[in-house]
């Protein structure tokens, strides 16, 4: 129960403070979509509408976390757990709306890429692996219950779309990693800007309130009369000497 706890207290999840308004809007937007769009596909011609109740009532549950996640839940503070919850929650709703609507061949499990694309770029690539292969599973799961899914194709499309989703996943994480080192460090030197220098100090604070570890401290550092060097040689012999 400790390792368990300890593992969620670890979690890195929206890292980036201001970008946890706009993961909650995203999700809440996704779920709508979700739920409209599961309805609308009862209309269209070629779907299997069988379980039609199935489907109504997975769109209802869409829809309630959508406005949840839009009007509810405080983004700015809440725990990582959280939104790996609801990233999470798509899985199996993903794999009932597929098993309601046609199976292998349902157009559900396109709902999929939403997750990836999500999970991708708000989570650390070590939390965002686990909701991929999730999708990968999810994607395999008709082979339990429909007989056609060999025949239909089911293990060629895995076949491809499971590099698909690690590489597009790859290309989004490392993209924000990209985006997050430009954001956080000096262009001149590559070193740690303001931006980076508050987050560190917030995780050390943090990390010390959690652990009750007493070993830390803050070692500040001045440059004295560097207005002089660029003054005297000019701007460009002031950043080769920074």
């Amino acid at each position: 129960m400790t390792t368990f706890l300890d593992s969620m207290r670890g979690l890195r999840a929206l890292e980036v403070a201001e970008e946890r308004e706009l993961a909650g809007r995203v999700a809440g937007l996704l779920y709508l979509t979700a739920a409209v769009t599961i309805s609308l596909l009862l209309l269209v011609p070629g779907t299997d509408t069988e379980h039609w109740q199935v489907v109504l009532a997975l769109a209802i549950v869409s829809a309630v976390w959508g406005v949840v996640c839009l009007t509810l839940v405080p983004w700015r503070r809440v725990a990582p757990w959280v939104s790996h919850l609801s990233s999470a929650m798509g899985l199996p709703l993903t794999a009932v709306a597929m098993a309601a609507t046609g199976g292998a061949d349902s157009p559900a499990r396109f709902y999929l890429l939403f997750i990836v694309v999500y999970a991708s770029y708000f989570y650390p690539a070590r939390e965002a692996i686990p909701h991929l292969v999730g999708c990968v599973i999810a994607l395999l799961l008709p082979l339990a219950y429909d007989s056609n899914a060999i025949d239909g194709g089911l293990l060629g499309e895995t076949l491809v779309l499971t590099p698909t989703f690690f590489v597009l996943g790859a290309l989004i994480t490392r993209g924000k990693q990209i985006m997050l080192e430009l954001a956080r460090h000096d262009a001149l030197t590559s070193l740690l800007n303001r931006r980076a220098f508050v987050e560190r100090l917030r995780e050390s604070i943090a990390r010390r309130r959690r652990t009750d570890d007493l070993g830390f401290g803050l070692l500040l550092c001045d440059l004295d009369s560097f207005k002089e060097v660029n003054t005297r040689y000019g701007h460009p012999e002031g950043d080769r000497v920074l």
